[in-house]
């Protein structure tokens, strides 16, 4: 009680961060143009959903993001629990970047076709957009009943952590993860066969029961890019760990800071970089210009030229942006045999390269400025706005103290420190309490 009292003080009252919502987003809105905020409540109006998402982000997103979004829910610890929702993106510099909020009570078909509902004013619905979630049933009814082109895939790692629960006594994760990285179909089937070898029922369930064609990078329908998990939504959710625990107010507030500091800084970094390419890509691309210097390359048509390394070739087609290799066509980023090819006619590698890799893109998804709200005391709401009814939600924290911790999934498995001094787990040298041994003494 002392602990909520204290939190009161300075995040405000729980129940009434929800009847300060309309007016927030009020604000928020006007500050940031172009910003949408949703909020979803029942009849008698108590709250159900909330979205947002910030303008300057949308229009960064449509500008200069490629289309793959990461969505993931996690669980808050405030007085009225709820799930965070959030669908993420990556930038020119492969750097996250937030597209949309919302808060739910929990991951329901529900709150999952809302949420996409919301989702779709900014992304439409359309062959190049693509979803990578876990394997959740609730966000793949929600996506199905909203999106009829958009693409749906799976994130590799936890399919990888339920396959290390299905078959516990064999190394399944390096061979799982070649299979499921592989760009073409028949690299693929190498690794599909050496993965099955380990056990006859894997690729009944991977095939079957799972589906190849939502892990395979080969075989899935769209173009994921170097995006094979949900890595980019659980890092935001391990960001926000304590501020999970905010009223809802605070917690939205807390979001919009952390946004405003990563736009101020990135704009900054990407206005230094002078190359073409931002400086991860710059880095990726010199070392596949070194891996092509050992290449030969022969002309085959006067659109395709055969490139042979010392044990296999590859057909490459400069104007059609493709190799037989795949990572040409899958990354939209030229392939060591592309550069080679470029090499011998005297091109430019960057011609060939898509922009969203272009610093240029960089520099305008965060060219626009994220703005924080006025004191509450200047405030100018409209009486429409004010007179709006959100109450606190009907669900409420249980009795006892929260969770802090997510639970682990099925074949996760937490690595737990290793004292360096007396080998035990749970403790690290500089906390251990065993007594010193004598040779360590005389050090």
């Amino acid at each position: 009680m002392a602990k909520e009292s204290a939190y009161k003080e300075v995040r405000g009252s729980p129940d009434g961060s929800y009847a300060k919502l309309p007016m927030y987003c009020h604000i928020l809105e006007k500050n940031n143009l172009g910003t949408l905020t949703f909020i979803e409540t029942d009849n008698d109006g108590h709250f159900m959903y909330f979205f947002m998402a910030l303008g300057p982000s949308i229009r960064g997103f449509l500008s200069s993001i490629r289309r793959v979004i990461c969505v993931d829910g996690t669980f808050l610890k405030s007085k009225y629990r709820g799930t965070l929702l959030v669908a993420t993106c990556q930038d020119a510099n492969r750097q996250i970047y937030p597209l949309a909020w919302g808060i739910v009570d929990s991951e329901n078909n529900d709150s999952w076709t809302w949420f996409f509902q919301k989702l779709r004013q900014i992304t439409d619905d359309t062959d190049e957009l693509v979803f990578i979630s876990d394997r959740a049933t609730s966000i793949s009814n929600g996506f199905n009943s909203v999106y009829l082109n958009a693409h749906h895939g799976h994130c590799i790692w936890h399919l990888q952590t339920n396959l290390k629960s299905k078959f516990p006594r064999i190394d399944i994760v390096p061979l799982f993860r070649a299979t499921a990285q592989a760009y073409s179909l028949a690299k693929f089937e190498i690794n599909m066969q050496a993965l099955c070898s380990l056990h006859e029922k894997i690729r009944e369930y991977l095939e079957e029961e799972v589906g190849v064609e939502y892990w395979s990078r080969a075989h899935f329908n769209g173009i994921r890019y170097n995006i094979m998990t949900t890595n980019n939504a659980e890092s935001l959710n391990s960001l926000l760990r304590s501020a999970r625990e905010f009223s809802i107010l605070a917690l939205i507030e807390y979001i919009r800071e952390k946004m405003q500091s990563w736009f101020h800084d990135r704009r900054i970094d990407a206005e230094k970089c002078t190359s073409y390419l931002t400086p991860l890509m710059e880095e990726k691309m010199y070392d596949r210009y070194n891996e092509s210097k050992g290449f030969e390359v022969k002309a085959l048509s006067p659109d395709e030229m055969q490139v042979s390394d010392k044990m296999k070739s590859f057909i490459v087609n400069l104007e059609r942006g493709t190799c037989t290799c795949k990572e040409f066509d899958l990354d939209q980023f030229p392939c060591a045999h592309a550069i080679a090819v470029v090499r011998d006619v005297g091109d430019n590698c960057y011609r060939f390269c898509s922009p969203f890799y272009s610093t240029s893109y960089w520099k305008q998804a965060y060219s626009e400025y994220i703005y924080p709200l006025s004191n509450e005391v200047d405030w100018e709401i409209p009486d429409s706005v004010r007179s709006r009814k959100v109450i606190r939600p009907l669900t409420r924290r249980g009795s006892g103290r929260p969770p802090k911790k997510r639970k682990q999934s099925a074949g996760e498995v937490c690595k737990s420190r290793k004292c360096s001094r007396c080998l035990k787990t749970g403790h690290n040298r500089i906390t251990c309490t065993d007594r010193v041994p004598l040779n360590e003494r005389h050090e």
